[in-house]
């Protein structure tokens, strides 16, 4: 945890309370993390079935074992600071939480939120969860939707569900995977994947929604589709090799030389003039993009 009154230079534009902490935790009752014979129970009050997490080292061996301590295989970090209230700020799912915190916080009548490649639905539960958490007295509709593609990880996610007792008539699980056109999706896995697919252009319907309808119920335009540039995203959509790729022949072809990236441009370019993009998504700051237009 920081040392009180020391704010490290890269947490200027953020609002950290006397804690040390981003200040959206303070808008949220918190309790300590505990486990018991089948689950782990998170700050929010999340289950998680000790079933569902391994060690990230245990699947992945080749892992740098130092990077890999106190992760699991989702991601999700089993660390905790000084004080257990607070997810651990040296991980990603520190920045993960202060997101959905911030999104929920600034929702009014209804909260919407999109888990593509759920896996067991680990941030829609914590969600669901979050939601009953909130210190503001209004309640807010829950709609939660997760797209899961490979069968085992998409019936723990059922399972998880169950588990954490959401309301199916707040949730929606589906099958499929995000693809650039609908076609079968092929992975190196030992385990069946793309069931069913959802297709470039329902993502871009979904994203074009969220910047031009009312997915949070205010009755204001004050949501965007994608707050920066995130091009993994797309990257991964249309598979773009990462960085180099591999020929039959033995020769490398740099990703930006490949169609492929040249599909993922055009899909970007289309969202921009599509309005999807938040206007100053080339500046914004993560504090910023939280905020309403």
């Amino acid at each position: 945890m920081l040392a009180h009154g020391v704010t490290p230079p890269w947490a200027k534009t953020e609002p950290i309370g006397p804690s040390g902490h981003h200040l959206i935790f303070d808008s949220f009752h918190r309790t300590a993390p505990y486990n018991d014979d089948r689950y782990h129970f998170n700050f929010m009050g999340a289950r998680i079935a000790h079933e569902l997490e391994r060690d990230l080292i245990e699947v992945v061996p080749g892992f740098n074992p130092d990077l890999a301590s106190g992760i699991k295989a989702s991601g999700r970090s089993a660390r905790y600071g000084d004080d257990p209230t607070f997810p651990y700020q040296n991980s990603e799912d520190y920045f993960e939480w202060i997101d959905l915190l911030t999104a929920i916080e600034r929702s009014r009548t209804q909260f919407t939120m999109i888990e593509v490649g759920a896996g067991y639905g680990r941030w829609i539960s914590n969600a669901a969860a979050t939601l009953k958490r909130r210190k503001k007295v209004e309640l807010l509709r829950p709609k939660l939707v997760a797209l899961e593609a490979n069968k085992a990880r998409f019936d723990s996610m059922v399972r998880n569900c169950e588990q954490n007792e959401i309301p199916g008539s707040e949730l929606t699980l589906l099958r499929a995977a995000c693809t650039p056109d609908g076609s079968p999706v092929f992975m190196i896995c030992n385990d069946d994947y793309g069931a069913s697919v959802t297709r470039n252009d329902d993502v871009m319907r979904m994203f074009v929604a969220f910047a031009k309808e009312d997915p949070n119920g205010t009755g204001t335009h004050d949501t965007f589709g994608v707050d920066q540039l995130r091009s993994q995203f797309w990257n991964a959509m249309f598979r773009v090799p990462y960085n180099w790729r591999l020929n039959s022949d033995g020769s490398l072809t740099k990703d930006v030389e490949t169609e492929e990236w040249k599909a993922a441009l055009n899909f970007a370019n289309t969202m921009w003039n599509k309005g999807v993009f938040h206007p100053d998504a080339l500046t914004l700051t993560l504090n910023q993009s939280a905020r309403p237009r």
